[in-house]
């Protein structure tokens, strides 16, 4: 087992290795995309497979190498995470981009950061096509919704991420990368120089390793992460943490208040990490928890700043559970106040 208190001391590529080795058919990541009625779980073993594919792609097909960027417009979903640990094997440095970024937004971030290759989701893809005709030697993978590949428009001469990425070989025995390369770029709209918060792959381990421990994260552990893909500790405690502590993890497409705790329990969540905004929409939704077991969540995650004294009552007095600031030492699971009502 790799623990959250052990991760930085070896590359992604290595944890890689060892977390397939330790929890192969265990599930690691279940991806929900409620408005089309799907459910995808990947076992470690099988996200690991489509990392190494996608691995391939990059070298073998887009001439990417160590310390490229390679962006990402596709919102939160289970294709973008296998490219971010693919970036990582080969020592290639992930960008997502916010996909509500108006064109020149992302236009300005992808020649802010001198991306190679964009990952793009079919619906933004005529925005990236516009943006991306202005900019010399960056390549186009388009991500289609429709589960066979079957694309809704025209793609010309666009990749198909879908009909591609299972063709690629299943071993990647190619470069990979260490902890001292670029792992991660966030940068804001408007930017005019690769700026803004640039991770190594061992600051990035590190900051997994630090809210691993804080959470108490195990291998017993189902975590939910509801912070945007293209936030740094959105990718941290959705993907990073829960894969280092041989975890599973559980993602959504968009964030349905009214579904919410009917998800924690039919997927048995521990730990749960919301934003500001989203804790919010919770308290205000109608959806009831009677008769769901929730017994199992021991911990909620306030991201946004300490929680205001009049929401952590709220929450509280309807839940049951206190709110745990993100950025706090302390540990929720030491209160204890009792299963969510």
């Amino acid at each position: 087992m790799t623990g959250g208190y052990q991760l930085g001391t070896a590359s992604f590529a290595e944890l890689q290795d060892g977390q397939v080795a330790d929890f192969g058919d265990r599930p690691f990541l279940t991806f929900y995309d409620d408005g089309r009625g799907e459910r995808v779980e990947l076992s470690y073993k099988t996200f690991d497979n489509w990392v190494r594919k996608v691995a391939n792609l990059l070298v073998d097909e887009l001439g990417v190498e160590p310390g490229d960027r390679v962006a990402t417009v596709t919102g939160d979903h289970w294709q973008a995470s296998a490219v971010h640990f693919a970036c990582w094997r080969v020592g290639a440095c992930a960008v997502p981009i916010d996909v509500d970024e108006p064109a020149d937004g992302k236009g300005g971030i992808l020649a802010a950061v001198g991306a190679r290759v964009v990952f793009v989701r079919e619906e933004w893809l005529g925005q990236l096509r516009a943006v991306a005709g202005e900019l010399p030697r960056i390549s186009l993978v388009a991500m289609v919704a429709d589960l066979f590949g079957n694309p809704a428009g025209e793609l010309g001469r666009t990749l198909n991420f879908s009909r591609i990425v299972p063709g690629m070989p299943d071993h990647y025995d190619g470069p990979t990368g260490g902890l001292d390369d670029p792992a991660l770029t966030i940068l804001a709209s408007g930017a005019s120089a690769p700026a803004g918060v640039v991770l190594r792959q061992t600051d990035l381990l590190l900051r997994a390793a630090a809210i691993a421990g804080r959470w108490e994260v195990t291998e017993l552990d189902r975590t939910m992460g509801t912070l945007p893909d293209h936030d740094v500790d959105g990718v941290v405690t959705t993907h990073v943490v829960p894969f280092g502590a041989g975890a599973g993890a559980v993602l959504h497409r968009r964030f349905d208040p009214e579904r919410l705790w009917k998800r924690v329990a039919d997927e048995k969540i521990t730990v749960l990490s919301l934003t500001s905004t989203q804790v919010e929409q919770v308290l205000e939704a109608a959806a009831d928890t009677h008769g769901l077991d929730l017994g199992r969540l021991r911990t909620v995650v306030y991201e946004g700043g300490p929680p205001p004294d009049s929401v952590a009552a709220r929450w509280r007095e309807r839940f049951g559970l206190g709110l745990q600031h993100f950025g706090s030492e302390a540990d929720s699971t030491r209160e204890r106040p009792g299963p969510v009502r």
